[in-house]
């Protein structure tokens, strides 16, 4: 399948928002939402000590960007992890219209277009020797990949296009 442009109506679906920890809230009170972020959904193999028993957890890893005070943040299932510096200089931007707490894990092709409000993306299929049954789609400033029809990752970036 090669890629192709589709038109869509955002609807008005109820989809629940991600909570933002106290972390992260604390991060956009200071300096408000980000320029850029990534957010990547996985699910890893945890050990419970008490019953020596493994399961798999669900973990949200996010990389909030602000290029004006040089600053990554990088969170898991909330928690900042790390601080860094960065000496990105991206050109010009635009106010982000997505925020962090629009995506939530599992969200299907429908709820991301409704949470978004994208009226207008390119989807092209995942080469399946990498990633079975996976599409990523780009829509104005945002990029997506659902696997199996749910949501695993997304980014988005204030970037001004030209025409």
């Amino acid at each position: 399948m090669q890629p192709k442009e589709v038109d869509v109506d955002p609807g008005d679906l109820d989809v629940e928002e991600y909570e933002l920890s106290e972390n992260q809230s604390d991060i956009v009170s200071r300096v408000g939402y980000p320029d850029y972020f990534y957010i990547m959904f996985f699910e890893d193999e945890a050990n419970d000590n008490a019953t020596g028993v493994d399961s798999l957890e669900n973990y949200r890893f996010e990389t909030w960007t602000y290029y004006s005070t040089s600053r990554e943040y990088n969170f898991l299932n909330g928690q900042l992890v790390s601080e860094n510096s960065t000496d990105i200089s991206p050109g010009n931007l635009v106010e982000n219209p997505y925020r962090p707490e629009q995506f939530t894990e599992y969200m299907t092709l429908e709820e991301v277009v409704s949470s978004a409000e994208i009226e207008r993306y390119v989807v092209a299929p995942m080469e399946e020797a990498l990633v079975e049954d996976g599409e990523v789609f780009y829509a104005d400033r945002l990029a997506f990949g659902l696997v199996k029809g749910e949501l695993l990752y997304v980014e988005s970036i204030a970037l001004e296009v030209g025409e």
